[in-house]
């Protein structure tokens, strides 16, 4: 829900422009991630992909490696927490994707997309690079927004 970027208060759209609690020009606060979105590496290791605190609506894309020769499958754990440790965060999403053209380490690559929206509704996407029809889509994940200041 915005925010009125003076009080904190739940700012409506049919408000208008003037917040009904402080009468002040309705400027929106901008919502913010309230715990990082990490994703799981080797030896239990959280690495922030979408880090705390950044504004919403957001959009992170980053290509990864297997870890080993001719791994068959790539598995991406994503966590939220702000713990270095993947084990110390919870977890979000498992998502498991074949590889087509298994290789040497860190040739094969997956490309992994995640979309977070004002309201912190977010999609993910994993699709296997040059393999277009190597994709594994999850919509409707649910993350927290930070509250705005003065909010609850």
């Amino acid at each position: 829900m915005p925010a009125c970027a003076h009080c904190g208060a739940a700012f409506e759209p049919h408000d208008g422009l003037f917040c009904r609690w402080c009468g002040r020009a309705g400027e929106l606060a901008v919502p913010r991630l309230a715990e990082a979105v990490t994703i799981e590496t080797a030896g239990d290791i959280a690495t922030a992909i979408v880090p705390y605190g950044a504004a919403l609506p957001t959009s992170f894309s980053e290509v990864f490696t297997t870890a080993e020769d001719d791994q068959p499958t790539v598995m991406v754990r994503l966590v939220v927490g702000n713990s270095p440790r993947a084990s110390a965060c919870r977890p979000l999403m498992t998502v498991t994707l074949a590889l087509r053209r298994p290789g040497p380490r860190g040739v094969p690559r997956v490309r992994l997309t995640l979309t977070i929206e004002a309201d912190g509704r977010g999609r993910v996407l994993a699709e296997e690079e040059g393999q277009a029809d190597n994709r594994l889509v999850f919509a409707d994940l649910r993350l927290a927004a930070a509250q705005p200041r003065g909010q609850p």
